[in-house]
C-alpha cells in the first residue's frame, strides 16, 4: 500500500496534480450551478414582467 501512495517516487508531483484537478472540477460544478440559478431567476423575472404588460 505504501508503494501505491509513494507513486514510484513521483508522489510529490502526482498527488498535487490530482488535488488541482479535483478542485477545478468542483469549482466548475459550483460555478455552473450558480450560473444556472441566476439564469432561471432572470427568466422568471422576465416572464413576470411580460405577463404584467397590458
Amino acid at each position: 500500500m505504501r508503494a501505491f501512495f509513494d507513486m514510484g517516487g513521483y508522489a510529490a508531483f502526482v498527488w498535487p496534480a490530482y488535488a488541482v484537478t479535483l478542485t477545478v472540477i468542483v469549482l466548475n460544478i459550483v460555478w455552473a450551478r450558480r450560473s444556472l440559478a441566476r439564469s432561471r431567476a432572470e427568466a422568471r423575472r422576465r416572464l413576470q414582467t411580460q405577463g404584467q404588460r397590458p
